[in-house]
């Protein structure tokens, strides 16, 4: 898990989110794994978005 991409897709912060994901396809990283970690990233988007209010 990408601690950076998973804090920038929760923030919404979508400049930060596609530098790291360019960053992990640059580094090698698969892209099923890209996809599995923005996953869980839409879910935490979910959960703040749910209990802030």
């Amino acid at each position: 898990m990408n601690e950076k991409l998973v804090n920038a897709m929760a923030d919404l912060d979508e400049d930060v989110v596609l530098s790291e994901v360019n960053a992990q396809k640059e580094n090698g990283t698969p892209v099923l794994d890209i996809i599995a970690n923005l996953q869980e990233e839409v879910g935490i988007t979910r959960y703040r978005k749910e209990y802030s209010n």
